[in-house]
């Protein structure tokens, strides 16, 4: 999802299926299991990617009240090692009872049988935003349960934009004239951060210029890619871009800290994910934030303004010892009430929606503008062979930046590789 500098995800697709990868008793999940109301009892060994421990904490606290006869132990990984850590742990058969993952990581374990169909009773379908809920499911059944969703925004320097009489840009020309007019001083020689190379996420950021130069990566029923077009070639080019005439740097930030170095000064804009805030927030202060810190929906290209959705997951691998347990607590995750106190404690967005009626939500401006770019998203294709696809649109990408190769021979290489991979069902 979106802290991670990329979600790369090592394929153990042959490994799980020689491990036979299934519900214990049968070894093949038929459908769907059913969940009552009983209390949850025994252990659920939960694993949790970026720092969602913390968040986790308070609302397992309430659980463990109500079912006094479960216990539920978390361990935290970093976003990026979470797919490989939980395909790995299925293929040994030590799998835990519960992950978060990324929303694009789901389909790879639908395709190995390593997590099971989201149970009966757990949460109804048609509550969840409806991007993230279908990019959960497979021949109609749903794998996953959305905790939190994100969205990127662009977000920049607002005093530094005022002192050149600048307004936030709303197309892609605007973008490069703004960004123009920020090359000085010498400091920010390069005002944007853009991520570049195989170990930042690239295929976020492509996807959303693809669609707004009026592309899509695949077909209308997710059968095949579509990559080497007049599209493809246009968004690709457009991100070279912001490289080659100085937007933006191939070596990234002086820092390495996107954050900090927006408030020092190193760069003045960036597209970021509605997390950034809190952010900023917990490094600085609200003053600050709101002297110096903007955030607006991401500039338009010729066919509109998509930006990138993604969303915290929970999933429970297809031979989790305590499935009953895990999908109990997801349960109790999804409620509105739940739903509501998730924003009080990390001012993410809920993916239930009728918790975007809270009135403190309803309220905080920096998610009003994140609702608004709701309205126009683009979602990593739901296939099992993005995650590497991505790594190769990465690569390709860099080129371009670099000056290497044009967008047509990238668009070319993308397409060549897509179609030795497949859609992997």
């Amino acid at each position: 999802m979106k802290r991670a500098p990329v979600l790369t995800v090592v394929l153990l697709v042959s490994a799980l299926v020689l491990a036979g990868c299934g519900r214990a008793d049968d070894g093949e999940v038929d459908g769907p299991v059913t969940i009552d109301d009983s209390p949850a009892t025994g252990e659920i060994i939960v694993w949790t990617a970026g720092g969602n421990d913390g968040r986790l904490a308070p609302f397992i606290e309430t659980f463990e009240s109500d079912n006094p006869e479960a216990s539920v132990e978390v361990t935290d990984v970093p976003w990026n090692e979470m797919a490989t850590k939980v395909t790995s742990a299925i293929a040994a058969g030590t799998a835990p009872d519960l992950v978060l993952m990324g929303l694009a990581d789901i389909p790879t374990l639908i395709a190995a049988d390593g997590v099971q169909p989201v149970a009966e009773g757990v949460v109804d379908a048609s509550t969840i935003l409806s991007d993230v809920q279908a990019a959960t499911e497979h021949e109609g059944t749903s794998y996953g349960v959305p905790w939190f969703v994100d969205t990127r925004l662009f977000c920049y320097r607002k005093d530094f934009a005022a002192l050149a009489g600048l307004s936030a840009p709303t197309t892609w020309e605007e973008l490069l004239a703004f960004s123009e007019a920020l090359k000085v001083p010498a400091l920010r020689e390069s005002p944007l951060l853009v991520p570049i190379g195989a170990d930042e996420p690239v295929g976020e950021f492509i996807l959303p210029l693809l669609g707004q130069a009026g592309g899509a990566a695949m077909n209308a029923d997710n059968t095949q890619y579509t990559l080497d077009t007049p599209e493809m070639v246009e968004a690709l080019g457009y991100y070279g871009s912001l490289f080659t005439d100085g937007h933006a740097t191939a070596d990234g930030t002086a820092g390495g800290d996107p954050i900090g170095d927006a408030l020092v000064g190193r760069i003045a804009a960036f597209y970021v994910g509605t997390w950034i805030i809190p952010a900023i927030e917990a490094q600085v202060g609200p003053q600050l934030v709101e002297s110096a810190v903007a955030c607006t929906e991401v500039p338009a290209g010729p066919a509109g303004n998509p930006s990138y959705l993604g969303a915290a997951t929970w999933a429970v691998p297809t031979d989790a010892a305590n499935f009953d347990g895990a999908f109990k607590l997801v349960r109790s995750l999804a409620t509105l009430e739940a739903q509501q106190e998730l924003y009080d404690q990390t001012r993410e967005l809920p993916a239930v929606t009728a918790a975007w009626d809270y009135p403190a939500l309803d309220a905080d401006p920096w998610l009003a503008t994140a609702r608004a770019q709701l309205e126009s998203v683009v979602i990593a294709p739901p296939v099992p062979s993005w995650n590497e696809l991505a790594q190769t649109i990465a690569i390709e990408s860099e080129k371009v930046a670099r000056g290497t190769t044009t967008a047509q021979d990238a668009a070319t290489a993308i397409q060549a590789k897509a179609d030795e991979l497949g859609t992997g069902w």
